[in-house]
């Protein structure tokens, strides 16, 4: 009678990790000591009928067992099955976490805010909610996303990380691109990354702008829905808005509009390095100079002063004289 091999302690070595269960993790260690295990062999270490032909087709299946007679199977080369199963199962894991990410987008967006379907508002409750009310909105828009942002703490959370986060495409759920058009404040020049983060935005696709004392951010997703940022006066994000009433979303679109009318293209050094006289003009200004100090110190008119001062402005996206000066000292004009 054959006496039953003894084999490795199971807590040491185990296929569990690979989706094989105890029985088969069993068998394939005896097949793997015992060269051509045998039916007779396997109901010897109390294997029933119905168990040998599940497992043995499972191994089979899986690459680690052949069948070498009617009652008999041979277990393949371990060196040479388990990488290979190894790396499948690494392929599906990784396949499994990338679809994950595109699942999760895929269940949050079609379970966001529910309740503003067919209309309405709802007052969000923090801001993990307006994160992902912002992010439900850039997934649902078809075509355009508009906004204007004031510098509330979302805006300078949003301007506090790396500027690669900022680039690439705006794209909605389906990967359709979106068009965007923002109206920033322009105290939001001030924020330590501005500059760079702005460039990161405009050459994704973003079309930027500026004004002054914008009172709170909004976005709008193609007339559609609109999320409402009120952090300037609650940082928690309380009573913040997600608004599906068409009537309201229209009635923010067309003051997003306004403010983009209104406002200042964002600066581009397509024209070139700025000459002495721009550059002794904006460390003046960066000091605080008044014009007159300034046409004095030049030799120029203050009506020249006043011009060139304005022209200056608007190409550097300032709203402001001391702007001016400090996003001249940015781009290295000082």
């Amino acid at each position: 009678m054959t006496r039953p091999v003894q084999i490795v302690d199971p807590g040491l070595l185990t296929l569990s990790a690979t989706g094989v269960d105890e029985p088969a993790n069993r068998l394939y260690l005896l097949a793997v000591h015992r060269p051509g295990i045998t039916r007779a062999a396997l109901l010897a270490e109390g294997f029933d009928e119905a168990t040998i032909e599940k497992v043995t087709a499972d191994l089979q299946r899986i690459g680690l067992l052949r069948r070498t007679a009617d009652d008999e199977w041979e277990a393949l080369p371990p060196d040479l099955t388990l990488p290979a199963l190894a790396g499948e199962f690494e392929l599906r894991a990784a396949t499994a976490r990338a679809l994950s990410i595109e699942l999760s987008t895929i269940y949050r967006n079609a379970r966001a805010h529910p309740r503003v379907e067919g209309g309405g508002i709802v007052a969000l409750s923090n801001q993990q909610e307006l994160a992902e009310a912002s992010a439900h909105l850039v997934a649902v828009a078809e075509h355009e996303v508009i906004g204007f942002r004031d510098n509330s703490p979302r805006t300078a959370h949003l301007f506090g990380g790396d500027p690669d986060q900022h680039r690439g495409r705006w794209v909605n759920a389906s990967g359709r691109p979106l068009r965007l058009r923002t109206t920033f404040d322009s105290a939001v020049l001030d924020l330590p990354r501005a500059a760079e983060i702005l460039q990161a935005r405009t050459a994704s696709g973003e079309s930027c702008r500026f004004a002054r004392g914008l009172p709170f951010s909004v976005i709008v997703a193609d007339t559609t829905s609109a999320v409402v940022d009120l952090t300037s006066y609650d940082s928690s994000a309380q009573g913040c808005l997600l608004v599906g009433d068409r009537r309201l979303v229209l009635a923010l679109a067309g003051l997003v509009e306004m403010v983009w009318r209104t406002a200042a293209p964002m600066a581009s050094d397509k024209e070139g390095p700025i000459d002495g006289q721009s550059r002794l003009i904006l460390s003046l200004l960066a000091a605080g100079a008044t014009d007159t100090l300034i046409a004095s110190r030049t030799g120029i008119s203050q009506r020249t002063v006043e011009r060139k001062v304005r022209t200056l402005m608007e190409r550097l996206g300032a709203a402001t004289r001391f702007q001016a000066g400090v996003q001249a000292a940015r781009r290295g004009w000082l």
